[in-house]
C-alpha cells in the first residue's frame, strides 16, 4: 500500500509540478534575455554545475530509494508474518527472536530513510548556493557596468529579480525529480508482486 500511495502522490502533483517549473524557468530566462542579454551568461554557465550536481543526486537518490523500498517491504513482511501470519502461541515462543529480527529490519529501514534525507540535505543547500553564487556574480558584473554607465540600476535590479526567479522552480523540480525516483522505485517492487507465478 505504500508502494501505491507513493505513486498515487507523483501522478496527482508530478506532472503539474513539472510542466510548471519548466515554463516558468522559460519564460523568466527570455525575459531576462530581453532586457540584458549578458546577465544570462553566468545563468548559462551555472548549468554546468547544476548538471553534474543533479546527475550525483539522481544516481544516490535512485539507489536510496529502492533501499527505503526494498526494507519498507521487508519491515511490513516481518511484521505480518510474526503478528497474523502464525497462531499467537507460537509467536509467543518465537518472541525474542521476532523482537530482534523486527529490530534489525526497523533499524535498515531508520538507516535508509537518513540516508534518502542526508541526500537532500546536500542537494537542496547546494541548488541555493549555485543559484546565490549567479546571482552575486550578475550583480558584481552588472555593478561594474553601471560604474562604466553601460547599464542603467533599474535594469541591473530587474536582472538581478528576474536570476533568482530562473532559480526558483529549480527547487520545486528537485522536488518533481524526488517524487519520480520514489514512484520508480515503488514501481519495481509492484512489478516484481505481479510477475509472481
Amino acid at each position: 500500500t505504500s508502494d501505491l500511495d507513493t505513486l498515487r502522490e507523483f501522478l496527482d502533483t508530478g506532472v503539474e509540478e513539472l510542466i510548471s517549473g519548466v515554463l516558468f524557468m522559460v519564460f523568466t530566462a527570455v525575459a531576462l534575455i530581453a532586457l540584458d542579454p549578458p546577465s544570462m551568461v553566468p545563468v548559462v554557465i551555472s548549468f554546468v554545475p547544476l548538471f553534474f550536481f543533479s546527475w550525483w543526486f539522481s544516481n544516490s537518490s535512485k539507489r536510496a530509494f529502492r533501499a527505503t523500498r526494498v526494507y519498507s517491504a521487508r519491515l511490513i513482511v516481518q511484521f505480518v508474518e510474526t503478528m497474523t501470519g502464525i497462531r499467537a502461541v507460537k509467536a509467543f515462543r518465537r518472541e525474542q527472536h521476532n523482537e530482534q529480527t523486527y529490530g534489525e529490519h526497523v533499524d535498515n529501514y531508520r538507516f535508509a530513510n537518513q540516508k534518502v534525507i542526508s541526500i537532500f540535505g546536500i542537494f537542496d543547500p547546494g541548488l541555493k548556493l549555485i543559484a546565490n553564487v549567479v546571482m552575486a556574480t550578475v550583480l558584481l558584473l552588472g555593478a561594474l557596468r553601471v560604474l562604466n554607465g553601460g547599464m542603467e540600476v533599474g535594469v541591473l535590479l530587474a536582472a538581478v529579480l528576474y536570476v533568482r526567479r530562473i532559480y526558483d522552480p529549480v527547487n520545486d523540480l528537485a522536488m518533481f525529480y524526488n517524487s519520480m525516483q520514489s514512484a520508480g522505485s515503488a514501481l519495481e517492487k509492484i512489478s516484481g508482486v505481479l510477475e509472481e507465478e
